[in-house]
């Protein structure tokens, strides 16, 4: 299954760190800010860095309440996900999130110096939903662009997708599961695939 490589070990860099809980944008980067500062800090630790199975967890504890997984999904599979049953979306949503926890989980131990930069946050209409845009900085690397949509939910903001070097996350995998299940794959056998990397992953 393709992945973003550099893209993607860098956008883990900030995204778990958004837990936003009021409906000011400037206040979201400032926990933006801290908590990234937090998890860089973490990070340090190298028996916890090394750890895969605890990384895992703490990546995981992280994105719970300020991720929606399921708008993700539905979002992922599009057509798919209608015809789907709730046990088909249930099983989905869980492998589906593994997947992008031991894949960030992963990038976490193997990247070491970064900085955030945060570029002007873009605001919508209504204010319930925003961008907040970032670049993140690596010694000798080129600044790689990461755009985190977000919207409010009561006095929560949750991630329900992101643009890194202008490819939305989103986009991308409904693309890939479209295309497998043009192959004639079933979502079953798809959701199959996703358990077996997986559990693999974890070995």
């Amino acid at each position: 299954m393709p992945m973003f490589s550099k893209s993607l070990i860098a956008l883990v860099l900030c995204l778990f760190s958004l837990n936003v809980f009021s409906n000011d944008a400037k206040q979201a980067q400032q926990i933006v800010e801290d908590t990234a500062s937090q998890i860089k800090s973490r990070m340090r630790d190298e028996v916890f860095r090394k750890d895969f199975k605890k990384v895992t967890v703490y990546v995981d504890s992280l994105i719970e309440t300020h991720t929606d997984f399921e708008l993700i999904a539905n979002l992922v599979l599009g057509k798919l996900w209608k015809e789907a049953s709730d046990n088909q979306k249930q099983q989905f949503k869980t492998e589906f999130r593994k997947l992008l926890v031991r894949t960030y989980s992963r990038a976490f131990m193997e990247i070491n110096n970064w900085t955030i930069n945060y570029l002007p946050i873009i605001t919508q209409s209504d204010e319930t939903r925003l961008i907040i845009k970032t670049q993140v900085i690596q010694s000798g690397q080129k600044p790689i662009s990461i755009d985190y949509k977000m919207y409010s939910e009561g006095e929560q903001w949750k991630i329900y997708d992101l643009i890194i070097e202008g490819v939305s996350l989103v986009t991308n995998y409904r693309t890939i599961f479209k295309n497998d299940n043009e192959k004639s794959k079933s979502l079953d056998s798809i959701i199959d695939e996703l358990k077996v990397k997986n559990t693999n992953a974890l070995k």
